[in-house]
């Protein structure tokens, strides 16, 4: 609906002409094509704007026979002779900011139901590396009752120095430089003395104009992973060691290729330092008559 430059509504019973209202009888037929409850509500506002004298602007859903519009409209009165002559209406069609503006609602409820649910820690800082939103699985995280406690803190209100000042290293680096940091594994130390580990995405803000005003992260506890991957590296060091005071190799044959692999033990007692030994079938064990030596003759036992 296009702008209606200055359409003046006549107020009946306040010395309106009928002439002047049927000049402008353009706004009178929209007004009866709207629903009663925004002709009641124009009419309202055209009342009071006729006896205080302070004008008035409002923005409301017009319904008609063919859809519906966003109106937006000042209201203001005209004195005639220091008389009340009329109100002067001016109304703007808003209905294609208001779809905007409904939409980006839409998309915001959406992306807070993602955020308030997803189960990793999310959160936004400024330039500064303040916080200014964190969800809920971060503030169970931060051992915080609302996430709204963490606005304007940093990660030295939670964490140890020495990872404060690591993760505020990192998240300046991609503000100053712009290529986000996906995928990093962070340890954490907290001043209670425990150590928890994050695989950790930080990417940048940029406003309007292009320039980086702050960053979003996100992490994913993986400390029990990084255990688990400790308790194996652990395990194999023992197994190792276990086998270097014992003298006892250990070797697996993959029956399928005829390939197979062996401990460094094993490699030791046969006297294998040749990294590129072929460990196949053909260079292991000699053909029946002709064909390559045994790498080691073992010496028989006594």
């Amino acid at each position: 609906m296009a702008l209606l430059a200055a359409s003046m509504i006549a107020l009946a019973g306040l010395g309106a002409r009928r002439s002047w209202r049927r000049s402008h009888g353009a706004l009178d037929a929209q007004l009866r094509a709207s629903e009663s409850r925004y002709r009641a509500l124009v009419k309202a506002d055209v009342r009071r704007v006729a006896s205080t004298g302070q004008p008035i602007y409002g923005e409301r859903a017009v319904a008609f026979p063919g859809g519906s519009a966003w109106l937006g409209t000042w209201l203001v009165r005209l004195d005639v002779d220091e008389a009340v002559g009329a109100v002067m209406g001016v109304s703007r069609d808003l209905t294609e900011r208001k779809r905007a503006e409904e939409a980006l609602v839409r998309e915001e409820r959406v992306l807070n139901e993602l955020i308030t649910t997803i189960p990793d820690n999310i959160y936004v800082k400024d330039r500064d590396s303040r916080f200014l939103k964190i969800n809920n699985a971060m503030a169970r995280w931060f051992g915080l009752s609302d996430p709204k406690d963490a606005v304007g803190k940093t990660d030295g209100d939670f964490f140890t120095e020495e990872h404060a000042r690591q993760a505020y290293a990192d998240e300046q680096r991609v503000m100053d430089t712009g290529p986000p940091q996906l995928g990093l594994e962070e340890r954490e130390t907290w001043p209670d003395g425990s150590v928890t580990w994050v695989s950790t995405s930080k990417v940048p803000i940029r406003d309007a104009s292009g320039q980086i005003v702050g960053l979003v992260g996100v992490s994913r506890d993986i400390t029990e992973h990084r255990r688990a991957e400790e308790s194996l590296r652990e395990s194999a060091r023992v197994l190792l060691e276990s086998q270097r005071v014992t003298r006892l190799g250990s070797y697996r044959m993959d029956l399928a290729s005829g390939t197979w692999t062996s401990s460094a033990v094993l490699d030791e007692i046969f006297g294998i330092a040749d990294p590129g030994f072929g460990r196949d079938e053909p260079a292991w064990l000699p053909d029946r008559g002709e064909g390559p030596p045994l790498p080691l003759r073992l010496a028989p036992s006594a």
